[in-house]
């Protein structure tokens, strides 16, 4: 949406405000005059109805766990949400570059996407430690295991979108061109996840597979102040 286009329709969308007023007079008024420019300028429900969007980062010190790139494609894709990885330009007093993930959406979606990027981290993360001493995979190998946790945890997410979005009949992943822009007013260069490329280790990526069958998708919650939990979806 262009600067001239989105003045109208911050016009538009404070006189429809001013028509739920409580002053009889001027509410018609302001609802005349939006409705006027409705038809006036061919102002779509859509264009009227902006999300607000926030971003909050998570930080990590590693820079070479291939962990990331896979856990940011299943966030991007299943929670609504964009997710970039970037990296401090300098590193700190110790030498070492943070490495970070910006997670931007909608403030609820947002929470939800960091919750799980923090779990499937840590399940990521787990899950070899624990599986490359089982199976003695070497480190070589890390990114086959990882990609098939990916491609395990990926299948299950798609066939859970499936169901939810024919049972609702609705996208339960809008993300959207007014996304798109937030985004690229954070990061103006920007560029896309991607996971790395493994070996073609079946072994591993077997294991990984399996793995991933036996992560718990659990819900996101919230620990308030008062060391309370809410859940969020």
């Amino acid at each position: 949406m262009d600067s001239e286009r989105q003045a109208i329709t911050d016009k538009i969308n404070k006189l429809l405000a001013l028509a739920t007023s409580d002053n009889q007079h001027e509410a018609q008024l302001a609802a005349a005059k939006a409705m006027e420019m409705l038809m006036k300028y061919n102002v779509s429900k859509g264009e009227l109805e902006r999300a607000e969007f926030t971003r909050k980062d998570s930080t990590r010190p590693s820079m070479n766990d291939p962990a990331f790139g896979f856990v940011g494609l299943l966030l991007g894709k299943y929670f609504s949400v964009k997710v970039v990885r970037f990296q401090e330009e300098k590193p700190n007093v110790l030498g070492i570059k943070f490495q970070h993930f910006a997670f931007m959406g909608e403030e609820h979606n947002v929470e939800i996407a960091h919750y799980m990027g923090v779990y499937l981290m840590r399940s990521f993360n787990d899950c070899w430690e624990k599986d490359r001493k089982l199976h003695k995979l070497h480190k070589r190998v890390q990114t086959d295991y990882y990609q098939g946790m990916f491609d395990a945890l990926n299948e299950r997410l798609e066939e859970t979108k499936v169901k939810v979005e024919k049972a609702t009949g609705k996208d339960l992943v809008p993300t959207g061109k007014e996304l798109s822009r937030f985004v690229l007013s954070q990061f103006p260069r920007l560029s896309n996840i991607r996971g790395r490329q493994g070996t073609g280790d079946a072994k591993a990526r077997g294991a990984g597979q399996n793995a991933g069958i036996g992560v718990k998708l659990q819900r996101a919650v919230r620990t308030g102040s008062d060391g309370s939990r809410r859940q969020l979806t």
